[in-house]
């Protein structure tokens, strides 16, 4: 067993322990409840992305350092730099229509303010919606006039790894470029794989966020929410993995 592995091991525990603590305390969290179970609730959250970073950082460890290299280009930092900036306010617009499905009433944006928000609002009070409201918190709430957007720490992860692994398939891309002319058809591999898996991650939860209205006449608020949840979370997450697994070495 490699060291590696052995801090895997040690670091999915630590994960699942503050879950747990998290689902646990916010389940007596209320307007009228005592403080400290806010606080061990608002704790186990940063202590369980403290863990998740350590985690993301180890697991693409590999990647980071291949990436850290090529940013040093501007023409890269540029592509990196659009991407983030695009993923982020999408997917800052879809929290925000989560948190208005859940409270079942807009939020209150008026003026230009940013502030963290820390919000536990999912019934029944189960392990799964727990570890949904510990993946939106905390959230960063950025409010322009009457526009807002919500940004949590599970939308800024997936949208670093995204956009590295977004600019390593095209680095690779244009270092290839000769040997996929001759090789033809070939050229589609990484060409499909990056611009669908982005644009897919974006293009629908825009899709969604234009027409909430219509879809949720049509769908029904419940099932629109679930929608909106796993199109936030799932999506993501199912971009991560292919880009990781079809990057050359």
């Amino acid at each position: 067993m490699n060291y590696s592995t052995q801090r895997y091991e040690l670091l999915l525990p630590l994960l699942i322990v503050f879950l747990l603590l998290y689902w646990y305390a916010s389940a007596f969290v209320t307007p009228f409840s005592n403080p400290e179970f806010f606080y061990i609730s608002y704790a186990s959250v940063l202590l369980f992305w403290v863990i998740a970073f350590a985690a993301v950082l180890l697991l693409f460890r590999h990647h980071l350092a291949r990436f850290a290299t090529i940013i040093k280009n501007w023409k890269w930092a540029g592509v990196f730099t659009a991407y983030l900036t695009v993923h982020l306010f999408v997917y800052g617009l879809l929290l925000e229509k989560i948190f208005v499905t859940a409270y079942g009433y807009p939020l209150p944006f008026q003026g230009n303010y940013v502030y963290v928000s820390f919000v536990t609002f999912y019934y029944p009070h189960t392990l799964l919606n727990a570890l949904i409201e510990i993946l939106e918190n905390p959230t960063i709430v950025i409010v322009s006039g009457v526009y807002g957007i919500a940004l949590s720490a599970y939308a800024l992860t997936s949208a670093f790894i995204i956009g590295m692994l977004v600019v390593l398939h095209l680095h690779f891309l244009s270092k290839a470029a000769p040997s996929f002319r001759r090789a033809g058809a070939t050229v589609l591999y990484p060409t499909v794989g990056v611009v669908a898996g982005a644009s897919c991650c974006i293009s629908l939860p825009e899709l969604l966020i234009n027409y909430t209205a219509v879809s949720a006449a049509i769908l029904g608020s419940a099932l629109l929410s679930n929608t909106l949840i796993v199109l936030y979370f799932v999506l993501p997450a199912a971009v991560m993995f292919s880009f990781a697994i079809t990057l050359p070495r």
